[in-house]
């Protein structure tokens, strides 16, 4: 069973409410993260803006944040413009 598994399977066996910065999870990513410090950059930069979570998508096309309003999320992005030559996208969850 993998970590991200058992995080899940806990969650749903206990009583407890679903924590976004532990829950989220990529096993992919503790492997690719080592070669590819900028995984770890985009997380840091999306959770020193105030997101609630942040991963790497799949095998590592992407690196999103959660956030818990649209303030933050645009806030964020535009942080995050300034300083870095990375494509952002603000797009809003199907839920």
């Amino acid at each position: 069973m993998t970590k991200c598994k058992k995080k899940l399977r806990q969650f749903l066996l206990s009583n407890h409410a679903f924590d976004v910065g532990y829950h989220l999870c990529n096993d992919l990513e503790s492997a690719v993260e080592s070669k590819y410090p900028e995984i770890f950059e985009a997380k840091e930069a999306l959770l020193s803006h105030g997101a609630e979570g942040a991963l790497m998508s799949g095998s590592g096309s992407t690196v999103f944040g959660l956030f818990s309003d649209d303030d933050k999320a645009l806030g964020a992005k535009h942080a995050i413009d300034q300083k870095k030559n990375w494509r952002l996208f603000l797009v809003d969850m199907i839920v």
